[in-house]
């Protein structure tokens, strides 16, 4: 695991992740990057870590709220639509990612950067 990978799959970890702020996790480990350079990069981090089981996606309207798994199939058609990952107006459906128990095996039995 790679550490813009582990920048990703710590962001899911914490908390439910919008898919807004996953570009923003990349600063630390791509800085020179414009922003508009991350979100393709945290797209494909994305798309991996989903793969492995690591990470799940979810549809929410608030942080607090109730969360809905997205089904496996989908996955695929939510991370390609630009909308799912720019800032989402209050109380609309957004996009999160969480980390597994899977994810964070991996993120714990593997050392960091």
């Amino acid at each position: 695991m790679d550490r813009n990978e582990r920048a990703i799959l710590w962001a899911a970890i914490e908390d439910y992740a919008g898919l807004w702020e996953l570009p923003w996790e990349l600063v630390t480990t791509a800085p020179d990057a414009p922003l508009a350079g991350r979100l393709p990069l945290a797209r494909e981090i994305l798309k991996v870590l989903l793969a492995r089981d690591c990470v799940a996606l979810y549809r929410g309207t608030d942080f607090d709220g109730e969360q809905t798994a997205i089904p496996a199939g989908e996955t695929g058609r939510i991370l390609a639509m630009d909308e799912n990952w720019l800032e989402p107006r209050p109380k609309a459906v957004q996009v999160r990612v969480a980390a597994t128990a899977a994810g964070r095996r991996a993120y714990e039995a593997e050392p960091g950067p």
